[in-house]
């Protein structure tokens, strides 16, 4: 009996290995063919597939991974590495990480705080030497802090960090602070507001904390976060790499820009690396969630519980920002998120504070590589139920062809033109540069598409002609476009 029992436990080992990864690929087979656009009707389920998806969208490559009860439970590359070529994306192809690299950023600055490197509420002049940033009338009223910084709601200029290719003189982060990395757009970093009284996205603000983390430790700022970020928690195919070193470009994505062109050396450099150029894997940053979500549990070997409970805590006047991550559906199941857009590169990752559960995508591309990232993750929530990270469900009318007709014209924005037309029996809205998408009548007068999470409210005439046509968006200031009369 002993010997039938110990004989039948390797074959029951190999069934149980077997029924699992059978169930894995049986999540990653639904998950490729459960993408979801942003909106749908209630009660219609439009499922779309990722093949379908990356040639609409026209990305050459994409690469998946998925957190579930803690643990990366799978990673996958589609597609190829640069257009043209036959070498294949896989779970361990390098990528920009573009803006998702503050996220890891702030947590390297947030490990300095807890070994009192660093404070978040001192002024951060207090730790630059090598720069420091200019006092004027705002700062006199209010220091800039690293809590400020790391939640946007400094006051800084500079939104958007600079970059050069292979044609372009080269420049370093002091350049960048000071504006001269583009000198016929110079972007100085400065106070241009009260530090802590209102939200403004700033990647200069993290060319500072990359200055600052520098001049506090006395060593490069891409050695610190190795030191201190990367190696400990195992991301061994991400660095602050800027340029991308050589011998590294045969298991590195190639960044295209809208039109399809190849970028030249991969990809531009980025010197300040803080704020956009971390080189990494979905796979990699995954393991960066999980560490957030260990913290938050008061389990993390690198963050104190009560410095997680600071990332992912709205601060003041910052809108629904943490420290270096966006907070979302905290009346609900709370979970932080963060995109990123480097010419050649797009990418987005969302994760649960609580239930150990989240995604990380990343493409090679600015053809709508960030919306396919988006769509890709509310698939994931769709097989994985979760509840966060989902598709919005609305409501629809019915409308005759009569009620349609009202609506039928084109609308000018500035130079921008809206065209509204009927197409087999559909309401149909063309918004500047973009393809014919359906209208879907939500409310009187009140539209939506499920492309994405805009509105379209009409305004009408005596007559029940639509006048006025205003296009709203979740986070930007709306735009109003008047009908032409033809």
């Amino acid at each position: 009996m002993l010997r039938e029992r110990f004989q039948a436990g390797p074959i029951v080992f190999v069934l149980l290995f077997t029924l699992t990864v059978s169930a894995q690929e049986s999540k990653i087979e639904q998950v490729e063919n459960s993408l979801l656009y942003p909106v749908t009707v209630k009660g219609q389920d439009v499922l779309l597939s990722l093949p379908d998806r990356m040639k609409s969208y026209n990305v050459p490559g994409v690469s998946v991974a998925v957190v579930n009860k803690g643990k990366v439970e799978w990673a996958k590359g589609y597609g190829v590495l640069e257009t043209g070529s036959k070498d294949q994306v896989n779970a361990e192809t390098l990528f920009q990480a573009a803006s998702i690299s503050k996220t890891v950023s702030a947590f390297g600055a947030l490990v300095l705080v807890g070994k009192d490197l660093l404070n978040l509420d001192k002024d951060i002049n207090t730790y630059l030497k090598s720069w420091k940033l200019p006092e004027n009338e705002f700062t006199q009223k209010e220091k800039v802090t690293l809590r400020h910084l790391l939640s946007h709601t400094g006051g800084l200029s500079r939104s958007f960090v600079g970059s050069y290719g292979r044609e372009q003189k080269p420049f370093g982060l002091l350049d960048a602070l000071e504006g001269k990395d583009d000198s016929q757009n110079p972007r100085p970093v400065r106070v241009r507001a009260v530090p802590g009284t209102e939200y403004n996205y700033s990647g200069g603000g993290f060319s500072v904390i990359q200055q600052m983390i520098a001049d506090v430790t006395g060593k490069p700022f891409e050695d610190v976060m190795r030191e201190l970020v990367l190696n400990p928690l195992g991301m061994k195919h991400s660095g602050y790499l800027m340029p991308l070193t050589k011998n590294l470009w045969k298991i590195a994505a190639t960044g295209h820009r809208r039109n399809g062109d190849a970028i030249p050396d991969k990809g531009f450099v980025l010197p300040e690396t803080a704020a956009g150029g971390l080189w990494t894997t979905p796979t990699d940053i995954a393991l960066f969630m999980i560490e957030i979500q260990r913290a938050m549990a008061g389990k993390s070997r690198l963050l104190s519980k009560a410095l997680a409970n600071e990332m992912l805590s709205p601060q003041k006047n910052s809108g629904s920002w943490g420290l270096g991550l966006d907070l979302k559906g905290l009346n609900q199941t709370p979970y932080f998120q963060h995109g990123g857009v480097n010419i050649g590169f797009e990418s987005w990752m969302a994760g649960s504070f609580d239930t150990a559960q989240g995604a990380v995508v990343m493409t090679n591309t600015n053809s709508g590589g960030q919306r396919l990232a988006l769509e890709i993750i509310r698939g994931i929530a769709r097989v994985y139920g979760w509840s966060f990270a989902t598709q919005i469900a609305k409501n629809a009318i019915a409308l005759d062809p009569k009620q349609q007709a009202a609506y039928i014209g084109r609308y000018r924005f500035n130079d921008d033109i809206f065209i509204v037309k009927i197409e087999n029996a559909k309401l149909m809205i063309q918004r500047p540069n973009s393809s014919f998408r359906e209208l879907v009548a939500e409310g009187k007068h009140k539209f939506f598409v499920r492309e994405s999470e805009v509105e379209y409210i009409f305004e009408m005439n005596d007559r029940g002609e639509a006048v006025k046509l205003t296009e709203t968006f979740p986070y930007t200031a709306d735009e109003v476009a008047m009908k032409i009369k033809e």
